[in-house]
């Protein structure tokens, strides 16, 4: 690592420090005001704003057929350019003359555009000619002469069959196929009733909301198999399943009568959950069978999912245990509905749905897929030919994905943290290897985050290789041996250095059980002082699916955490224990503990990151996040209060009854137990000291607004003081919203600072 903290600090001096539960709070070094100025600073620096101040921070390459040529957007500080790469030939050019294309649309279709911003949807690169999609119209240009010919947007109407013969579609509960040659119907299923309809998913409000979906009953899913002659669907009984309603209390219409929407939704540790039988249904001969397979509970949005086998006779779904325990791979025969575990995949406490990774091969019909194997996620096998499961990695350290299955030469190129000895174990490196599983081969080298992307022959692959200290360097490489043949992009960043901004610096710590390494990031303002005393604040996430701290330069920068900062503060990401990509037993801390995962390792962290930089001031700490992160703010500032002083707490999950249940029944079990009460928000909020703002959007339709007035109606029942916003309009994402953000750099002057903010100031967006 580059930042280690000394060896003393990863002992005892640590322990001491975080043991020192009577230090006196030491007075701020902090003005007694910020102007305007400070916040135009802060606020330029917001992910909505600092596209412009930082870019080319990767690239992704889009593939041309089955070839190693591709094209990509390249950015610049305004608009955009379209790249082409011929890596055999050595090529890297424009993909086409901006101007010149600007000038066909405006002589040839009357069309004004901007040429450093056309907005190509649905590219297709061919030799002579590109299409694509614009304005509403479809487009075919001839590059000899910039040509262009408008016609309709192709079709890509939902339950089309591949041979483009058939419509699926819904009607009065049932499944119909429309031929599109024809016009005729066939009417598939008879029996659909209301709430137990036919290829019906569980559809997401937001749909609805945002007008994706005008009516949700006419919305249909179905799995068409390769040679368009079977397919397999779904039906979900929402009978007695629970319902949740989103009001809009000011709808953009203007009318002053709010928009209500009602949905399924599943909430954890309830029995009556929607549950789905599921079908195949043969167009040729008329006949329609039932899989064999035990109700499917349905958690969340959506549907089940069925993958066919190339061959068509067959259809197999990854189905997961409720509770957890087990995910298991199932097989069903398209002609009787029979079914087949293949792959059985259990444990004695939780499988990792959330990091869980299936890859199928139609054509052989093997599957690949991840499993804890000694502990740690490793790739396995399932062989067909021999019906058994073989490990392909294994060791302690971490198999991420796969990044390309070769068919003919039998390569597995994979992803994967840790292996490495001495670097930061959640940078992605990349590997070759083959199905028997020979030694990894190394293809990245360098120490540092890894983005990669491999051409369809595995010849070549594109890597945006980084840290969040390195700006981004952006090279075309050899699938072979990871040599580097030529040079794409590198980050372009300066007119975000011409600010003062301060890199994040990654650092290591010990965790609160005194031996086992975590990782965080800091960051400071632009103006930082090391002879000045700073308040900390903890941006908080322990979502035990996810990975809180920045690695790549471009997750780093796109983070408000610079934002705040630049406020006068110092502000940190860290990873305790119960967070992802590390072992399973440091995963397993999360297990039924969702109410105290890893925040004994923040205060750890900090505390030493004070000892080492006396600047960070850790008797004054303030604390924020969104989702489940804003359960974590609240959880903390009610059983931590002593160290956590000021929070602001977006979106939370408050108790773990209340959301979903494919999330909360993850990490907490099914079903519920005495665990939940423990582990809920509601349980606690009278132990509040502190200053505590929260917030929510009104359409949030992932957490719904419940979960955070349910905690208001605790904390009014506790004659406790906080502060609390309810934002119209907007979903489970509050970041988005100007008003809502500059609320939060309020809060944080105002209770942890001790300063007085700007009056008046309003953050203003890039457009």
């Amino acid at each position: 690592m580059k930042t280690p903290l000394i060896a003393a600090l990863l002992a005892s001096a640590f322990l001491s420090a975080c043991l020192d539960e009577q230090k006196t709070s030491t007075p701020l070094e902090v003005p007694t005001a910020l102007t305007s100025a400070d916040y135009d600073r802060a606020s330029a620096l917001l992910p909505q704003n600092s596209r412009k101040l930082a870019y080319r921070l990767s690239i992704r390459p889009n593939w041309i057929g089955e070839s190693d040529r591709f094209w990509y957007i390249r950015e610049q500080a305004k608009g955009y350019d379209y790249m082409f790469v011929d890596p055999a030939e050595g090529v890297r050019r424009s993909l086409f003359d901006h101007e010149r294309l600007k000038q066909a649309f405006e002589d040839r279709h009357d069309i004004e555009v901007d040429a450093s911003e056309f907005g190509l949807s649905a590219l297709d690169v061919q030799d002579d000619a590109l299409e694509f999609n614009m304005q509403g119209s479809h487009w075919r240009l001839t590059l000899a002469d910039y040509s262009l010919v408008k016609s309709d947007i192709p079709s890509t109407e939902r339950g089309t069959s591949p041979d483009g013969k058939w419509q699926a579609f819904r009607k009065e509960e049932n499944l119909f196929l429309r031929n599109l040659e024809t016009g005729d119907e066939k009417q598939i299923t008879t029996d659909g009733i209301e709430g137990f309809g036919y290829a019906a998913p569980l559809i997401n409000p937001r749909n609805l909301i945002n007008g994706r979906i005008s009516n949700p009953e006419e919305f249909t899913t179905v799995y068409w198999s390769p040679d368009s002659k079977k397919i397999a669907f779904y039906r979900i009984d929402k009978r007695e399943a629970g319902k949740l309603t989103l009001v809009e209390s000011s709808p953009k219409s203007g009318s002053t009568r709010p928009n209500q929407y009602d949905y399924v939704y599943a909430l954890s540790g309830e029995e009556k959950v929607p549950f789905a039988d599921a079908y195949i249904a043969n167009i040729e001969t008329d006949t329609l069978v039932k899989m064999a397979l035990d109700p499917i509970p349905v958690l969340y949005y959506g549907g089940p999912y069925f993958n066919w086998n190339a061959d068509s006779e067959t259809t197999v779904i990854r189905q997961p245990e409720r509770g957890y325990k087990a995910i298991r791979l199932i097989a069903i025969d398209a002609d009787d509905g029979s079914s087949k575990v293949l792959i059985d995949d259990n444990q004695d406490d939780f499988v990792d749905y959330y990091a869980h990774q299936w890859n199928p091969v139609e054509e052989t019909g093997e599957h690949y897929w991840s499993s804890f194997i000694d502990g740690w996620q490793h790739l396995v096998r399932y062989d067909p030919g021999t019906d058994k499961v073989k490990p392909i990695t294994r060791g302690n350290w971490r198999y991420r994905y796969i990044a390309r299955l070769g068919e003919e030469d039998g390569s597995i190129y994979f992803v994967a943290g840790g292996k490495e000895a001495g670097r930061d174990p959640y940078y992605r490196h990349l590997y070759r290897t083959d199905r028997d599983g020979s030694e990894p081969v190394l293809l990245t080298p360098e120490a540092l985050d890894h983005g990669v992307d491999i051409s369809p022959t595995g010849t070549y692959f594109v890597d945006n290789m980084s840290e969040m200290n390195v700006p981004t360097r952006t090279v075309l490489r050899s699938g072979v041996d990871g040599a580097i043949l030529m040079e794409l992009e590198t980050a372009q960043a300066d007119a975000l250095f011409a600010t003062g901004f301060q890199m994040a610096e990654p650092f290591e710590a010990v965790a609160a059980d005194g031996k086992t390494p975590i990782y965080g990031a800091i960051y400071r303002p632009s103006n930082f002082d090391p002879n000045k005393s700073y308040p900390v604040i903890d941006n908080i996430y322990t979502g035990p699916h996810y990975v809180m701290t920045r690695k790549s330069f471009g997750r780093s920068v796109r983070t408000e955490a610079m934002a705040i900062a630049e406020l006068g503060f110092i502000v940190v990401h860290i990873d305790g224990r119960g967070t992802n990509q590390r072992s399973k037993a440091f995963l397993a801390e999360a297990y039924k503990n969702l109410g105290q995962t890893g925040y004994k390792d923040h205060e750890a962290a900090i505390r030493q990151l004070a000892e080492k930089y006396p600047y960070m001031d850790a008797d004054h700490v303030g604390v924020y996040g969104f989702s489940a992160g804003g359960y974590d703010t609240a959880r903390v500032m009610f059983t931590m209060p002593d160290f956590y002083k000021v929070g602001v707490a977006a979106s939370g999950n408050h108790d773990h009854r209340s959301d979903k249940a494919v999330w909360n029944e993850q990490w907490m079990g099914f079903p519920a137990g005495s665990h939940y009460d423990r582990d809920s928000n509601l349980t606690v909020a009278g132990n509040l000291k502190g200053k505590l703002f929260l917030a929510h959007g009104e359409l949030d339709e992932n957490v719904n607004p419940m979960a955070t007035l349910q905690l208001v109606d605790k904390l009014i029942a506790a004659n406790k003081d906080f502060e609390f916003l309810i934002v119209p309009g907007y979903g489970h994402f509050l970041d988005d919203s100007p008003y809502f953000q500059r609320r939060r750099f309020d809060f944080f002057v105002k209770h942890l600072m001790q300063a007085k903010p700007p009056e008046g100031y309003e953050i203003k967006f890039e457009d």
